[in-house]
């Protein structure tokens, strides 16, 4: 419902994540928080100074990184606007406010963030059909498949094939 809530969740996973390692985020809903604003850098720097934070806008169109993620990226205020995005800056300092629009300047953080592990991958699949079965969703369908996709495919045969995948999936 505001800020405070993605800080908090933020820091939960901070304190499962061993140092250094990177802390994400995925759908935040500006519109839809109380404050009705992005959070900033120093909004995620609440929840960790030791990881780098990343998380990414319900739109796809823009992240925002923490004060360690920025400084990972090398961004600062000399840091020129990349060709077709924004690195949003605070107005007074001229400094990075962490906000970062569009793929041309998403890509600068998020082209460090290591990808995510087969098991890792495993667990996202048993989390998300236990939540889809909860709601009773027993069919998912997933369209535009593309040759990039195949590891999501055998991700999911991997998964039917232990037995964590309690619904239909189709691929077009």
């Amino acid at each position: 419902t505001d800020i405070n809530d993605i800080v908090d969740g933020l820091k939960k996973m901070a304190w499962q994540t061993p140092e250094g390692q990177w802390v994400q985020g995925r759908g935040y809903d500006d519109t839809l928080l109380s404050e009705k604003r992005h959070p900033t850098r120093h909004d995620l720097d609440k929840a960790s100074t030791e990881h780098p934070v990343w998380i990414l806008h319900i739109s796809g169109h823009l992240g925002v990184a923490n004060s360690k993620a920025l400084e990972m990226a090398k961004i600062n205020r000399a840091t020129p606007q990349p060709g077709g995005g924004i690195i949003q800056k605070d107005s007074r300092t001229g400094e990075p406010n962490g906000i970062l629009e569009e793929d041309s300047a998403k890509r600068i953080v998020s082209s460090l963030i290591p990808p995510f592990t087969a098991a890792q991958r495993l667990n996202a699949i048993k989390w998300a059909a236990a939540e889809y079965a909860e709601n009773g969703v027993t069919t998912v369908v997933i369209a535009g498949i593309a040759t990039a996709d195949q590891f999501r495919i055998i991700d999911l045969q991997a998964a039917s094939a232990q037995g964590i995948l309690p619904l239909r999936v189709i691929f077009m």
